[in-house]
């Protein structure tokens, strides 16, 4: 079961002030006839009204911003709950103010298909307070969950003095669709063979929004210990895929936006400012640095995924990986930094 050491305690009175704080704004901002905006708080319940998704997410970001600035966490609010139609293009969205557990915190982790089948198991959470706010990216929790998971089955792995894919697949013999996702990847990057000097190759697979992502990453350290990724392998199961041609470019395009943050992109702080200030002191990755993308579609029965963000999520793990197999330096936060 998971666990916590801050509980989420939220002020319902200050809660209250940033929703009224809100419906202010909201009706300086959209002060125009007929516009549906608007924003209604029950006891542990807000209500958002919007004209349209787009609109219903700006009056989120008003909300976060009000929150924010009353030093409420932005976790207190559950925004799992589905964006409604309520007649033509408008619609709402019910968020709960919740205590506990953050769920976006631990996704990916506790519910890991490697720790199905393990009767004794704990995830915990630690959820520090900081006076700069933060939130998810692109894959949500998973960003987080998925390197913290692959690093860790990697490290049992070679602990253990098992080879990661072979001990990856006992822990996954009752999941098969996981299962062939992992070997299908795993072959494709020729796991087991002969690879040019100087490189290796690193494992992860995860399961994000309905789809299971699995990468094999082919990797190398130059002399002044910079990291190179050569090659991704990856496979896909998303259930039916009906449009195998926007998966992949979806997919090469989630690995390229994560190889940033893998490799490059930092924000930094110094007397309360960042100090970055645009793409000469911020890096993001560019041509020269993205990788061969090998995508294998694998079709399922399974009910359809999500595409758009899975593959972000293994690829900080896998190359992580690949770099303990090289220099048997495990790395643990991003970007990764050899020292």
């Amino acid at each position: 079961m998971p666990s916590f050491d801050t509980v989420l305690e939220p002020n319902l009175v200050e809660v209250k002030n940033a929703v009224d704080q809100t419906a202010k704004e909201i009706g300086t901002r959209f002060d125009f006839k007929g516009s549906s905006a608007r924003i209604e708080q029950k006891d542990k319940e807000i209500t958002l009204f919007g004209d349209s998704d787009f609109q219903l997410g700006q009056v989120m970001d008003i909300l976060l911003s009000k929150l924010s600035k009353r030093s409420v966490d932005a976790r207190y609010l559950d925004r799992s709950a589905k964006v409604e139609k309520i007649g033509g293009d408008k619609v709402k969205q019910v968020l709960a103010v919740k205590n506990g557990i953050d769920s976006t915190s631990v996704e990916g982790v506790s519910d890991s298909p490697y720790l199905e089948n393990v009767p004794h198991r704990l995830v915990t959470l630690h959820s520090p307070r900081t006076p700069v706010t933060v939130l998810w990216w692109r894959s949500v929790g998973n960003t987080h969950t998925a390197f913290a998971m692959e690093s860790m089955v990697d490290e049992l792995a070679w602990a253990a003095g098992r080879d990661p894919l072979e001990f990856r697949a006992a822990l996954l013999e009752d999941k098969p669709r996981h299962l062939r996702a992992l070997k299908t990847a795993a072959e494709k990057a020729g796991w087991g063979k002969a690879l040019p000097k100087g490189r290796a190759l690193g494992l992860a697979m995860h399961e994000s929004f309905g789809s299971i992502i699995a990468q094999a990453a082919e990797v190398s350290v130059d002399e002044d210990k910079s990291i190179r990724v050569h090659k991704v392998s990856c496979a896909v199961d998303c259930g039916t895929a009906v449009n195998p041609l926007g998966i992949e470019a979806q997919v090469q395009g989630a690995i390229a936006f994560s190889l940033s943050a893998v490799l490059y992109s930092e924000v930094t702080l110094k007397d309360g400012r960042v100090e970055q200030s645009n793409f000469h002191d911020y890096k993001v990755a560019r041509a020269p640095d993205m990788p061969e993308v090998t995508v294998q579609i694998l079709e399922s029965d399974a009910k359809m995924g999500g595409i758009g963000e899975p593959a972000v999520a293994p690829l900080s793990a896998a190359v992580a990986n690949a770099v303990y197999a090289l220099t048997k330096q495990r790395l643990r936060s991003l970007p990764l930094r050899l020292a």
